[in-house]
């Protein structure tokens, strides 16, 4: 289990939807940029 502050989600989220889209993983960076929006 991991957890993220608003801010390490902020500090780390596009890195991690970049690397979710590279990987064909369109859902998981769905999430993330979700999660993004939300913050915001």
């Amino acid at each position: 289990v991991q957890l993220a502050t608003p801010q390490g989600l902020r500090n780390i989220g596009p890195c991690a939807a970049t690397l979710a889209h590279a990987e064909g993983l369109q859902a998981h960076a769905r999430a993330v940029e979700l999660r993004l929006e939300a913050a915001a």
